[in-house]
């Protein structure tokens, strides 16, 4: 079974649901294949923006995303609970071996909701199954290699959103925090990491039917205005302005406001 070119693509919109943020980018972005093949992400797909930019590509198998996808196309993320249009795109670019890192929006999407949305080991568990399904389809198309790199994509997705993180606070917010002591560097990794152990802990009560989706999505909220709180006391408040641009409930604010693309 060839592989075919999946690509990102990320398109701007007018949507600006917290005015003290005024213009500030908030792209959709979507996947689609060099055949046609559209997944929307919860947003426009193909169809609606056939001459949406193009920000990654790489080459995959189509019926393992498809798969990874599900017949909805959420990939398994439940919009604006689990993860946003940017998650939703990542998973199913599992197989391609890309990411939309690139895509404005992203330097608020990876801290409040990871790389790939919340709940990993489901996603591994859907990966897995989705290559099973092809390979009961058509033996021996997905090799155990390749799935097992997929895997590995997913479990080092921690360390991976934190450089990422700083690649998009390098990249749209034109800070450098490499240039920073390193001991500054190491409390705010300390930091992203607690939130990140939060994330997941709030994540495990809310799968298993202990908190509501509301009461998820305000601890969540709660956690990341504490945790860009200490961020700012870090590095003083003129440094995390000129990194932020915005108080810190603003910024935590960023996508819980969200309802649509």
């Amino acid at each position: 079974m060839n592989e075919v070119l999946h690509r990102g693509h990320t398109i701007s919109t007018d949507w600006h649901p917290i005015p003290e943020l005024g213009n500030w980018p908030l792209d959709h972005v979507f996947v689609s294949t060099e055949q046609g093949h559209s997944w929307g992400c919860f947003g426009r797909g193909l169809a609606e923006e056939p001459n949406a930019r193009v920000i990654c590509q790489g080459y995959a198998i189509e019926q393992w995303a498809t798969e990874i996808a599900g017949t909805d196309g959420s990939a398994g993320v439940q919009h604006c609970v689990t993860g946003v249009c940017h998650c939703c795109a990542n998973r199913i670019l599992i197989p391609a071996e890309v990411d939309v890192h690139d895509a404005p929006g992203n330097e608020i999407v990876v801290p409040i909701f990871g790389k790939y949305g919340l709940g990993l080991p489901a996603l591994i568990d859907r990966v897995k199954a989705a290559a099973s399904a092809v390979n009961n389809r058509t033996p021996n198309t997905i090799s155990d290699s390749a799935l097992e790199q997929a895997i590995q994509r997913v479990t080092r997705a921690k360390d991976d959103e934190y450089e990422i993180l700083m690649d998009d606070i390098d990249d749209f917010l034109h800070v450098k925090l490499s240039s920073l002591p390193v001991d500054k560097q190491a409390s705010i990794k300390a930091i992203y990491s607690e939130l990140y152990d939060k994330r997941q802990t709030d994540y495990e009560q809310f799968a298993a039917g202990k908190i509501t989706a509301d009461e998820f999505k305000m601890r969540m909220r709660t956690n990341v205005t504490a945790a860009l709180h200490e961020v700012r006391d870090l590095l003083g408040q003129e440094a995390f302005h000129s990194v932020f641009r915005m108080p810190p409930e603003l910024a935590a604010a960023y996508l819980f406001a969200r309802e649509g693309q």
